[in-house]
């Protein structure tokens, strides 16, 4: 959720647990095998950052199955 100005909807992405369960695997485990600043290896953590970056998910609340 993106909240917005007073009177403006927020924006929803609707993304599946399942998807975002292996993105953050697999996003994380690539994090940590890529060198950082000064070639120095990043230390693991408990934060984990999330995007939808071409809005694959924007507003897809058939994704629910509400109307079932």
């Amino acid at each position: 959720m993106h909240l917005k100005e007073n009177n403006e909807l927020p924006i929803f992405h609707i993304v599946p647990s399942r998807y975002v369960a292996r993105r953050m695997k697999s996003g994380h485990k690539k994090w940590l095998e890529t060198p950082g600043r000064n070639g120095q290896m990043h230390n693991d953590s408990n934060m984990r950052v999330w995007g939808d970056e071409k809005n694959k998910y924007l507003d897809k609340w058939d994704l629910l199955e509400l109307d079932k």
